[in-house]
């Protein structure tokens, strides 16, 4: 099923599987360009969304992954070459246990805990050198 906009470039598909692929959902931008699509599983592969950039190109993907084989869900920013050009923001910290640690080992983490953790070993270390110095004296 297919709804073109006014300008005709605009549009929204929808596919159902055709027996090898899964069911999709294309909306393009008014300049024809991909916008967003949505692809179910083709029974191999998860799921996926992609969000294109002004360009029509990747900028986000989120897979679904398939489970097996290490291909787990992921979500990928696109590349300028090697560097990255995507950004997280808005993550609160990690919650922590009594000893510090994260409570959930997998969690994302934020500048704020890693400067946190950061500053917590210079201390150990900066307090350590005093004891050693004063055993020393």
């Amino acid at each position: 099923m297919e709804k073109d906009g006014q300008n005709g470039k605009d549009g929204v598909t929808i596919k159902g599987s055709d027996g090898t692929n899964g069911s999709s959902v294309a909306i393009n931008g008014k300049d024809g360009k991909d916008g967003v699509s949505i692809k179910g599983t083709d029974g191999t592969n998860g799921s996926s969304i992609v969000v294109h950039g002004k360009d029509g190109a990747p900028g986000v993907t989120i897979n679904g992954g398939n489970g097996t084989d290490g291909k787990d869900g992921s979500i990928v920013f696109a590349k300028n070459g090697e560097n990255g050009t995507g950004s997280i923001t808005g993550l609160k910290d990690p919650e922590l246990n009594d000893n510090g640690t994260p409570k959930d080992k997998t969690a994302a983490t934020t500048v704020n805990y890693v400067t946190n953790q950061i500053e917590g070993a210079k201390t150990a270390i900066t307090n350590n050198i005093k004891k050693i110095l004063l055993m020393v004296v």
